[in-house]
């Protein structure tokens, strides 16, 4: 089984800002981060939702930058830098049972301590990625996710029952992942 790693909406979201606005910080982000990316391929398999990809396109309109242009340089990135695949969902039929029950987990505890928590399309990444057995790290920029004790409450759950067999480890940076 080969082990994938979950690319989700910031970083999209952030490459395509280096890209727009020319943001020095994302630059340099991503300057250092892509090359660690490219030489994790032979390890890792780079996985990205259709719904981040979505996602990443409807913040691209948002913010005024040209659609096309967004497409392009997100399948750059996607296919030229990570060689990711884009897939639908992380589900077969029983898996997609174990999706909406994990997702519902994470926000009923997400939005209980907060009258804000993660939003419901980071929930559904983490739920999907937390459902496949073979993903071990999920790349985010979004503090929300990174410091969330609720997935770390799931995850735990799911570890103890013996549903997931390792840890998901939710990074900013990929230095660190061998």
């Amino acid at each position: 089984m080969e082990a994938r790693i979950y690319v989700e909406t910031s970083i999209l979201v952030g490459y395509l800002d280096s890209q727009f606005n020319n943001k020095k910080d994302l630059k340099e982000f991503f300057r250092m981060e892509l090359p660690r990316a490219r030489s994790l391929r032979e390890s890792y398999e780079f996985t990205v939702l259709e719904t981040v990809v979505g996602e990443a396109i409807g913040q691209a309109c948002v913010k005024g930058w040209d659609v096309v242009t967004s497409l392009e340089k997100l399948n750059n990135l996607i296919n030229t830098q990570l060689y990711a695949t884009i897939i639908r969902m992380f589900c077969d039929t029983m898996a997609c049972d174990k999706v909406f029950y994990i997702a519902e987990k994470i926000r009923e505890l997400e939005w209980k301590e907060y009258t804000w928590g993660m939003d419901l399309y980071d929930i559904w990444i983490v739920a999907q990625a937390l459902c496949d057995p073979a993903s071990t790290v999920l790349w985010t920029k979004d503090g929300r996710i990174q410091e969330s004790y609720a997935i770390d409450m799931v995850q735990e759950k799911l570890i103890e029952k013996g549903i997931r067999k390792n840890e998901l480890k939710i990074v900013e940076s990929l230095y660190g992942i061998d």
